[in-house]
């Protein structure tokens, strides 16, 4: 007979025969593991059922269960939008296992599958494992999508010199998204209002 747990094995009602209709009694063992691993596929119990007649004389029967079940489910926690790589945690995944067998879920770093590391609309992956005690594996997978803004950049203050050769660029004050890596660049001094080197003249650098 096929089961899907050890726990749905039921004795079953042997035939019984006896010379001359003697009366009998029937002994049931209760269900042994014989092959395989406990509520794992394949795995195989028996009962023995022992008849004993008034003259006590004995015969036996054996029946044979073999398991038949899935392997663990897992259901990965929701996929999340964080700001930065740094922020992706790894959650905790719902499993299911037949028969209730024990269970080890493990999960991997986050792995960049799309985009530029710390990005926005970089895409990276946590892939959860569980393996049962019977050593049958699932997998799903969670991912997080970066939503952050592009760097923001303050410039020095305006300043008021006596000739343009005075001019110098600053240290502008940049703030970017995660730490990510920036390069500063900048054009002029460009002159944008009155004479060159007269007074009044306004020179403008970008950066």
């Amino acid at each position: 007979e096929t089961v899907t747990c050890a726990y749905d094995i039921n004795e079953g009602t042997p035939t019984v025969t006896s010379s001359c209709n003697l009366p009998t009694i029937v002994v049931t063992s209760d269900p042994v593991l014989v092959s395989g691993s406990a509520n794992c596929y394949g795995a195989k119990y028996e009962i023995t059922y022992t008849v004993t007649d008034v003259c006590g004389r004995t015969a036996d029967c054996v029946q044979t269960f073999t398991i038949d079940n899935e392997i663990p489910e897992i259901i990965c926690p929701a996929n999340l939008t964080v700001e930065c790589a740094e922020d992706i945690i790894a959650g905790s995944p719902a499993v299911s296992t037949s028969c209730g067998v024990g269970y080890v879920v493990t999960y991997s770093d986050p792995v960049l599958t799309y985009g530029t590391d710390n990005c926005d609309g970089a895409i990276y992956e946590i892939i959860y494992t569980v393996t049962d005690d019977c050593g049958r594996v699932n997998e799903c997978s969670q991912l997080f999508t970066l939503d952050n803004e592009g760097p923001s950049i303050t410039c020095p203050a305006d300043l008021t010199i006596a000739c343009a050769s005075d001019i110098y660029e600053g240290t502008p004050t940049v703030v970017t998204s995660c730490g990510v890596h920036y390069t500063s660049l900048t054009t002029g001094p460009t002159l944008i209002s009155g004479a060159a080197d007269c007074y009044g003249a306004i020179y403008e650098i970008t950066y």
